[in-house]
């Protein structure tokens, strides 16, 4: 019986290979922190009032990207009204942020103009 040697690559081919595990691990960590953000953004806007009373923002992630999907929802039937992209919706809740700190605006923004 004749056994034959196993051939490996030379240390500076396997060191040559890129490092993907670590670039998917940053741009699962770059995802997470979107999500987190359009969360917060959609937190800060439904709890705000500016919305009408039988409306809410509701936040889901697209099973093919991976990325947040907003929707204005009726609270009674559960019915998509519009989808938001979430850039505007972190727009929105950064304008809001900054105009309840000021308080100098009577009677609020329009949040619900500005959704479409």
């Amino acid at each position: 019986m004749q056994i034959s040697s196993v051939q490996t690559a030379p240390p500076a081919q396997i060191q040559d290979r890129p490092e993907s595990p670590k670039s998917e691990t940053i741009q699962d960590r770059s995802r997470q922190e979107h999500v987190r953000q359009t969360a917060h953004a959609v937190r800060t806007i439904n709890e705000s009032g500016d919305l009408p009373s039988n409306h809410e923002l509701t936040i889901a992630l697209d099973r093919d990207s991976g990325q947040p999907v907003v929707r204005l929802v009726d609270r009674q039937t559960r019915e998509v009204l519009q989808q938001i992209p979430g850039e505007r919706v972190l727009r929105m809740a950064e304008e809001f942020k900054r105009a309840s700190a000021q308080k100098a605006t009577p009677g609020g923004t329009d949040w619900h103009s500005q959704l479409g």
